[in-house]
Parts: C-alpha cells; sequence; structure tokens
C-alpha cells in the first residue's frame, strides 16, 4: 500500500515500518495487517453454530479480537501472484486453529484500479464457519510534522453508530448520529469528536466504533478523509464500517523514516461484519457455508483535491 500511495500523493500516507522485522514484534496494532478468521470482537469468546459451542481464545476483556491469540496479523502468506498492478497472497487457515472449524483457503488481493487500490477478500471453506477478514491499515493524509489527524476532516456516510458495551464490544443497541458527537455525515474534523465526546466514547478513549450499512446491499461509499491537499475515499460491499482513531496506539519500534507513531497519529476504516454478528439475530449473518466461495472488496481511492490551489 506505500508505493500507492506515494504514486498517487508523492507521499507516503500509510503507517508502517521500513523494514519486515518490527512488524513481528508487533501484537495488538495490527498495523496495515489482514485481520481475521474474525475481526473486531466475538462476546466472552463463544459463538454456537450448527447446534456446536466453539470457544475461542479471550484476548480482550473477555472476547475475542481480531480471531486470537495468534490471528491473522501475525501469520505469513504465500505469494500466488505479483505483478506491477496486483498481488495475490494465499493463506490456509487449518479447522482449529485459534478455535474456529474449518480449513479455510484466504486469498487477499491488492489491486491497482487507477487512483484507486482494491482490496479483494475471497475465501472456501470445507466445513461451515465464519469469517470476517478486514484491512487494518492506519492513515494519516499529513506530513509528518503535522503528528496527529485531529485537524483533518472526515465525513461518514451513515446515519446509525453501534455504541460500545463496558467491555468496547458494539452492543445491539444502535444510536442515531443526529445531534450527537458520532454525526459526520458532513465534514468535520476528527478531533472534534474527540473534545467534545459522546459519553459512550469514555469506554473507548475516542471513536472505536461500527457505523452501519446495512440498508442496502452491494457495494457503497462509506467515508472520505481529507487533508488540505489530499482526499482518501473508502467503500466497500460489507455491511459495517469501524473507524478506529487510534486511541491507544503505542508500538515497540520507530515507524518509517524513525517517527513515533502515538494515540491519533493515524485512523482506520474497516470495511466489515457487524462485531460479535455471530451471537446477534439482527445484522447481517458472517457465515460462510461449506465449499461456497465467498467475495468483499474495499476500496480505497486517494486523490489530490481539486481545490487545493484555491486554498492557498
Amino acid at each position: 500500500m506505500r508505493s500507492f500511495t506515494e504514486k498517487q500523493s508523492g507521499r507516503d500516507v500509510v503507517l508502517g515500518f521500513d523494514s519486515f522485522e518490527p512488524y513481528t514484534r508487533l501484537e495488538g496494532s495490527c498495523l496495515g495487517a489482514t485481520v481475521g478468521r474474525y475481526a473486531n470482537r466475538i462476546g466472552n469468546a463463544r459463538f454456537v453454530l450448527n447446534g456446536k459451542e466453539y470457544l475461542l481464545p479471550v484476548n480482550n476483556g473477555p472476547n475475542c479480537l481480531h480471531g486470537g491469540l495468534v490471528n491473522y496479523s501475525q501469520r505469513v502468506f504465500k505469494v500466488v501472484e505479483d505483478s506491477p498492478q496486483k498481488v495475490i497472497y494465499r493463506y490456509r487457515s487449518p479447522d482449529g486453529e485459534e478455535g474456529f472449524p474449518g480449513n479455510l483457503d484466504l486469498w487477499i488481493t491488492y489491486e491497482l484500479d487507477g487512483p484507486s487500490l482494491l482490496y479483494k477478500i475471497e475465501a472456501e471453506c470445507d466445513q461451515d464457519s465464519v469469517l470476517n477478514v478486514t484491512n487494518h491499515s492506519y492513515f494519516n493524509l499529513e506530513t509528518r510534522e503535522h503528528k496527529t489527524v485531529l485537524d483533518q476532516e472526515m465525513k461518514i456516510c451513515s446515519g446509525k453508530v453501534a455504541l460500545a458495551d463496558p467491555n468496547g464490544m458494539a452492543s445491539p443497541e444502535i444510536l442515531e448520529v443526529a445531534g450527537t458527537a458520532f454525526d459526520y455525515r458532513e465534514f468535520h474534523r476528527v478531533g472534534d469528536a474527540l473534545e467534545h465526546p459522546h459519553p459512550n466514547m469514555e469506554i473507548t478513549g475516542g471513536i472505536d466504533h461500527n457505523y452501519l450499512f446495512e440498508d442496502k446491499e452491494g457495494y457503497q461509499e462509506m467515508a472520505v478523509l481529507r487533508s488540505n491537499e489530499l482526499e482518501l475515499a473508502v467503500g466497500s460491499d460489507l455491511p459495517g464500517l469501524q473507524v478506529y482513531t487510534a486511541n491507544f496506539l503505542s508500538l515497540p519500534d520507530p515507524g518509517k523514516d524513525d517517527f513515533v507513531y502515538e494515540p491519533r497519529t493515524g485512523i482506520c476504516f474497516e470495511g466489515q461484519f457487524y462485531p460479535n454478528a455471530v451471537n446477534y439475530d439482527f445484522c447481517r449473518s458472517p457465515i460462510i457455508r461449506k465449499d461456497e466461495k465467498t467475495a468483499h472488496l474495499i476500496r480505497y481511492t486517494l486523490t489530490r483535491r481539486t481545490d487545493y490551489e484555491d486554498q492557498k
């Protein structure tokens, strides 16, 4: 993703490292990684599928976060195709890995499409299972000197957000965002919500909430982040978008160009199913059926703002 953002903007707008080794020392930040088998949280680290209970690792309060103790962000994928425009990675997640049923074959494609980077998720499993895979990149459209994303502007194309329970997991309680700090249907500074937070943000330390796009299926534009010069649009065919303002970001190593990443130095836009959807019945199901191939798309489009010269 780094080469894509530099090509599009002349600037690297994705947090990360200059070499591979620091990524091996990460624990919870999932910097730039693919996460799964189930992104976000599964309540009480358990679910029932086809009448059978599955117990998962507990790694976030009482819950299972991002697929367990050694999730996909800590696995090495095999490169199966590598060209200037497209790279395809494959990983086989064996039956029982981190407690999940079925041998799952997962293909992740990064493909350049004009000003866009396509992140494609394809998977097939030999048993009924659950699947909620996403990309966990952190973005910052400004130069390193600006440090945080607080003064960048954000728009989220949803009027509904899931409130967090006391352990930070999306609860079944859905909030209409109108008139609240969660309302980003029009552009506002990212920092506005953090400086005048909704009480529910005290649990998560800022925005770490799932915005709902369940009203229609298919690809939807979900969010836009912009600086004075650049604009990043995010869309997906998944039914939700987890927005995370890097509230607890802390890394064991300096990042690119020896820059130290701290809370608020990036923001994540994670297209995904509703957190804990496998245990809820009001949202779209994350179940992947035996031998049925599933596919999803997240699109990142990075452009220069057309009004940039007028702002000077």
